[in-house]
């Protein structure tokens, strides 16, 4: 095979394979789950989604954080949308795009719940079907952990995000709203839990 010859025949593969990869704007998307040693390129994405809902100043996370987070044995899992067409010279996709989730659990379904923390599609690979490829294989990942259902929080100001989620089917919870309690007040509870406390 001539130089050059082998990369041009993996290019030729994956635009055949372009169809099954649910992502119509790109030539060929690969899912590329996240170790450890991604934890930084990890936290670059999370900062960039921060900045994007203007809430960067609420972004405290390290990569020591998501390290020992992402641990095999940790508590969540992310991973990139990489452009396999746009390589560069050494194979390595451009990241359009990631994801991070965790399971959690329904008592009231007896079963596992994926939880789509955060996702985030840089402006430039928008309206591509990056999105819908990570919700996607998301999706099948639920499926094959046997979960209950796959849910996420959006802003109410983000609208582009609320109709983006309408289009793959998703509604939001009725009667139900997020709540969350802040350091300070999870420390004031635990200092004033009651006579029963340990």
């Amino acid at each position: 095979m001539r130089p050059g010859g082998e990369r041009k025949l993996m290019r030729r593969l994956l635009r055949v394979l372009r169809a099954f990869l649910f992502c119509p704007g790109v030539a060929a998307v690969v899912f590329r789950t996240a170790t450890p040693e991604d934890s930084g390129e990890v936290l670059a994405w999370v900062r960039r989604l921060a900045k994007y809902e203007r809430l960067g100043a609420l972004c405290v996370s390290t990569e020591a954080d998501l390290f020992s987070a992402l641990h095999p044995n940790g508590v969540v899992h992310a991973a990139f949308a990489d452009d396999l067409e746009n390589a560069d010279a050494s194979g390595d996709g451009a990241t359009m795009g990631f994801v991070l989730w965790y399971f959690g659990y329904s008592t009231f379904a007896g079963r596992r719940k994926l939880f789509v923390e955060d996702l985030f599609v840089h402006h430039a690979h928008r309206s591509k079907g990056v999105g819908r490829f990570l919700l996607g294989t998301l999706a099948k990942i639920a499926a094959e952990e046997d979960c209950a259902s796959v849910e996420w929080a959006v802003l109410d100001e983000n609208i582009p995000a609320q109709a983006f989620y309408r289009s793959l089917g998703g509604s939001p919870v009725r009667d139900w709203s997020l709540w969350s309690a802040d350091p300070a007040s999870v420390m004031s509870l635990a200092l004033n839990a009651g006579p029963w406390s340990n």
